[in-house]
Parts: C-alpha cells; sequence; structure tokens
C-alpha cells in the first residue's frame, strides 16, 4: 500500500466531510487547488554535487506544479487579539509535504507569527517582486521562500511596517578534540609516559541561529523595502552540505536586500529589487502589463564565492508570463524561461516552456 497517497485521500475525505461543519460554524477556512500541466525542459547535465558535465537533456512531461489543499482559521480571543492557525500541504504526485504550518497572535500591538511560512526577508524583499507561477529565484543572491524553526513579529502602521525573525534551530554541534593530557602508567616492573586525546565535546549552538530584519515605507502608489538577513556560525545558509534552508546565500556574510514596487506608467507596472553579499550582487527587475509578465534576474557571481566552480560570471534568467481566465475558478498560466549559466557552455543553459491549468476545488 502507497501510505502517502493512502494518507492524502483520508484527508481529503475527512476535509470535504467537515467542510460544510467548519463553513456553518465560521471558523476555518478549508481551500483545495489543483495545478496539473506540460512542460518542456532543455538543461545541461550535471553529477551528484550539480556540477555540469558536458552535454544537455531535453525533454517533456505532464506533471502537478504544486498542487495544494490547506485549512486556516482565525478565533477572537477578546482584548483586542486573534488568534490563527494554518496548515497547507503540498500533495504533487506521490508527495505529501507541508508547505505551510503556522500559529501566532495578532492585535494592535502586531502580529507574532511561529513555523513554516513565509518570513521577513521574502516578505520585505523577495515578495514584492515575486511575480511569475513558478520560475523565480533561479538567479537571485537569495530567493528566501517558506522557511521553517523561526519566529516572526510583523508591526503595520499606514505606511510603515516593520519586521523581525529569529530562527532556532536547536541543533547541537561536535567540537574536535583541542587538547591533549599527559599520563603515566605502569605495566610490570615498566613506567608508561604517554599522552591521550581529551574527548570531543558536545556543545551547544548559539540560542538564535539566524536573524532576519525587515523593514517598508509607502511612498504615494510605491514601497520602499529594506530587509538584512545575518547568519551566526557557518552551519545556516551559505551553501553549505548541511544548510538547512532552501535558497541558501552564497557565502558568510550577511544579505542586504532593498525592493521599489508599485511604479506606474500608464498600464504598465514595474517593480525592483538589489541584492548584495559580499562580492556577490543580484538584480531584479518586474515588469507587469494586464495578464503579461516580463521578470528579469541577473546575478553576479565573484569567483570566490560558494558553490561557484566557473570563476566570476554573470548568470542571467528571463521570464515572459501570461495568465489567461478561463471562468469562476479556472485559468490556464503559461511560462517561458530562459537561464544562462555564463559558463561558456550553452549546453549547461536552461530553456523551459510551460503551460498549466489550474482549478480551485475549494
Amino acid at each position: 500500500m502507497n501510505f502517502n497517497k493512502t494518507a492524502l485521500a483520508l484527508a481529503v475525505a475527512g476535509i470535504t466531510a467537515a467542510a460544510p461543519i467548519a463553513a456553518q460554524a465560521g471558523v476555518a477556512d478549508i481551500y483545495a487547488s489543483v495545478r496539473i500541466g506540460i512542460w518542456n525542459v532543455d538543461k545541461g547535465d550535471t553529477d551528484d554535487d550539480g556540477n555540469f558535465t558536458g552535454g544537455s537533456t531535453s525533454d517533456s512531461e505532464v506533471k502537478s506544479f504544486s498542487s495544494r489543499f490547506g485549512v486556516k482559521a482565525e478565533t477572537d480571543m477578546g482584548n483586542g487579539m486573534t488568534g490563527f492557525g494554518k496548515y497547507e500541504w503540498d500533495v504533487d504526485e506521490s508527495d505529501f509535504n507541508i508547505r505551510h504550518r503556522t500559529v501566532g497572535v495578532k492585535g494592535d500591538f502586531g502580529k507574532i507569527t511561529l513555523g513554516k511560512t513565509y518570513h521577513t526577508f521574502y516578505n520585505y524583499v523577495v515578495g514584492p517582486t515575486d511575480t511569475p507561477w513558478w520560475h523565480s529565484g533561479y538567479a537571485m543572491i537569495e530567493y528566501r521562500g517558506r522557511t521553517d524553526d523561526a519566529i516572526s513579529y510583523n508591526y503595520d502602521s499606514g505606511a510603515f511596517s516593520f519586521g523581525v525573525s529569529a530562527y532556532m534551530l536547536g541543533r547541537e554541534e561536535s567540537t574536535p578534540a583541542a587538547a591533549s593530557v599527559d599520563f603515566v602508567a605502569v605495566s610490570g616492573d615498566d613506567t608508561i609516559l604517554g599522552t591521550e586525546a581529551v574527548a570531543a565535546k558536545s556543545n551547544n549552538e548559539e540560542a538564535i541561529d539566524q536573524l532576519e530584519i525587515g523593514v517598508s515605507f509607502g511612498l504615494g502608489d510605491m514601497t520602499l523595502g529594506f530587509a538584512l538577513l545575518t547568519t551566526e556560525g557557518d552551519s545556516i545558509g551559505n551553501g553549505s552540505d548541511d544548510s538547512d534552508f532552501a535558497g541558501a546565500g552564497k557565502s558568510d556574510e550577511d544579505v542586504l536586500g532593498v525592493s521599489l514596487t508599485g511604479i506606474s506608467l500608464g498600464d504598465v507596472s514595474l517593480g525592483f529589487a538589489f541584492q548584495s553579499q559580499d562580492d556577490d550582487t543580484g538584480f531584479v527587475a518586474d515588469v507587469k502589463f494586464g495578464s503579461a509578465y516580463l521578470y528579469i534576474e541577473q546575478e553576479s557571481l565573484d569567483a570566490s564565492s560558494k558553490g561557484n566552480t566557473v570563476g566570476d560570471r554573470d548568470r542571467l534568467a528571463i521570464t515572459l508570463g501570461y495568465t489567461q481566465t478561463l471562468g469562476k475558478d479556472t485559468l490556464i498560466y503559461y511560462e517561458l524561461f530562459s537561464l544562462d549559466n555564463d559558463t561558456g557552455d550553452s549546453d549547461n543553459d536552461t530553456t523551459t516552456v510551460m503551460a498549466v491549468l489550474k482549478y480551485n476545488l475549494i
């Protein structure tokens, strides 16, 4: 028996049965969205470490693109406070993964959120220009999407907003033997002098492993946002093998981001974002015209950047998309995506064409 499929079937049946009751009670919002389409991907071949090996592969596939279902609710706690929670699952193919798992309290004091969701760095400098349905973050210094192990605080007051997130992983790290001690031993008539290594000890990490701080200001119809992502030690981000976050950064240095969105030029809406980490930089341009969008990412990597094996390079990702509304709860989105990895070999680049049908079940 396929446990994932069985669990999914039982969960869907339970949620569907509970929907009328929840709706009548007015305490929960149950939702589901199916997103299935076809794409053709032409990309460079890589080894197990992600290094390009030469040559390319082209293939077409019909698949689910982050179909999901979830439940969320809010409860008036009195004294001007509201409690809230949310669970959302990614149900692609045989996978059954958690997209959001949050709980929190909000009121006049602001909003406190714990769990897995979009936190401060995404909310202030990534999310405002994150237009594509699928293709984004491929040439960006830090694409910080949904992350876990965090507690966030956010305060909004008119045109001003402030947020901070603290990540606490609770892991332990081992320290190697740092010294040796002398010893004396007696064996028969012999006295033996020697040394032995001090056993390695396990020490707790810092209480806070990483911080994200963000602020934004309203400028008429525009919004200017800033965010800083800091790392404590080398176990977070920086592209290491034991990184706890997808889209981890490329070095041990802090990441600074800025965004400016809501720029209107007639029927065209513009948004821009910039990120900097040590000697690496990233730039995003987001252009929307009606249901069409053009999304451009440019990333300049220094030869010393972690994970960069080809020297100085400028990566460029371009997404051209269009969203077609077919009727109530139904739409199709199309995307043409191109990624130039700037490795000197065109076989290492990626080109994707896709069309996905999205229908909201609940």
